[in-house]
């Protein structure tokens, strides 16, 4: 059997095994947002709301410099809550597609070839939306290169929460001291 065979099967069976560990990793996530009271309090505050309409264009607005200051953002911002929604569709779509060309034999040939594209064009918006969106937010933006600390910590700076998180400043404070 030719080497590159063997690399093909290899790669099928590594992309399958982080495959099982996010769709684990989700459920276990979805289980802590539906079963828990701090869970469901998070999970509510990333639901999109009015304000979050008016905060975009305030923003856009700031950056423009047809604004003086930013806008007071709450606890989740705009941009936060469309990353994570983004994320949470994104999985439910790569999970199905994938179980469906997973188990291919067992379906008709028009759902695999849809499922297929599907996966295919879904990877690539995947890669687009981590290179440009997610990358920007936590790694390259001014004041956070090379990247926020706050995924091994778990803790903001003050001057972060005043300026990310300026309308919940509370929130976090009552938080950070219980």
């Amino acid at each position: 059997m030719p080497d590159w065979i063997f690399l093909g099967e290899l790669r099928q069976w590594i992309h399958r095994f982080f495959a099982i560990v996010l769709t684990a990793a989700s459920l276990y996530h979805m289980g802590y947002a539906v079963l828990t009271k701090r869970g469901r309090k998070l999970l509510m505050a990333m639901i999109p709301k009015p304000v979050d309409a008016v905060n975009i264009f305030q923003n856009i607005g700031y950056l423009l410099n047809l604004r003086k200051d930013p806008p007071k953002m709450p606890y989740f911002n705009y941009a936060e809550k469309m990353e994570y929604l983004a994320f949470a569709w994104g999985t439910l779509v790569m999970t199905a597609t994938g179980v469906i060309l997973w188990f291919e034999q067992l379906g008709p040939k028009f759902w695999v070839d849809v499922a297929r594209l599907v996966h295919s064009l879904e990877a690539i918006l995947a890669v687009l939306a981590i290179i440009v969106w997610h990358f920007y937010l936590v790694h390259w933006r001014p004041g956070k290169f090379p990247m926020s600390r706050a995924w091994a910590t778990g803790y903001i700076s003050e001057h972060e929460i005043e300026e990310e998180h300026g309308l919940d400043v509370d929130k976090f404070t009552e938080e950070y001291h219980a």
